[in-house]
């Protein structure tokens, strides 16, 4: 449901995105069946996916009331499923909510596009071959944080609508479903800095997103 494909580049080692009308789909079939033979590992990088796209659209800069409001509506229905994920044990009403959530995470970049995530996590998969989805589920308990300086009325509409009581409860959440540390050395920090201040995601984020800010990210990520 966006105007959206990404490729991969192998000559700027980076992904990148393709825009256009016609990329939108004719049809959309949602139905959560097709979804039951993914395996968990699958599941959770595909829903966090959706949870960037969600979290990302509401903070960025080119949002409206729209599309908060899509994004809103999303994260209440992700709300729904964190125990499911966090338990391994997800139901067919869980995989229903998800696959709404991702529906409307589509419609809310179709309008706002991603911020700095996805600009850190494309460098993620490309060089560590971490899935997409998971690349940016390490990142989102530090950006969170980063969103709550310098858009605290909408972190705290965010944690409302995942029925989560502080930052710090969303990061223990995520700490807990994503374990991975790649101890990245000071050298690829810049070099994933490098790559990722470029991109239109980073003018698209609230605050000033210094290369300073973005090593801090990955930093308390990562290492």
């Amino acid at each position: 449901m966006t105007p959206y494909a990404v490729l991969t580049d192998n000559n700027l080692e980076t992904k990148r995105s393709v825009v256009s009308e016609f990329i939108y789909p004719v049809l959309s079939f949602l139905d959560s069946r097709y979804t039951e033979s993914m395996s968990y590992e699958l599941t959770l990088s595909t829903a966090t996916d959706a949870l960037s796209h969600l979290l990302e659209g509401y903070f960025a800069n080119r949002s409206n009331n729209m599309s908060n409001e899509f994004a809103l509506s999303g994260l209440k229905l992700w709300s729904e499923c964190i125990c499911g994920l966090t338990t391994h044990n997800i139901t067919q009403r869980q995989r229903e909510c998800l696959l709404a959530a991702s529906l409307l995470g589509g419609l809310t970049i179709a309008k706002t596009g991603t911020t700095l995530v996805h600009a850190l996590g494309y460098s993620l998969t490309y060089y560590y071959h971490i899935p997409h989805g998971k690349a940016n589920g390490l990142l989102l308990g530090a950006y969170l944080e980063y969103m709550q300086k310098t858009s605290p009325a909408k972190t705290t509409k965010v944690l409302e609508a995942l029925g989560l009581t502080s930052v710090g409860e969303f990061c223990s959440v995520f700490a807990d479903l994503f374990t991975t540390k790649l101890n990245l050395s000071t050298r690829e920090i810049a070099g994933f800095v490098e790559k990722a201040i470029k991109t239109n995601n980073i003018t698209n984020t609230p605050g000033d997103v210094t290369a300073f800010v973005l090593a801090d990210i990955l930093e308390r990520s990562l290492r």
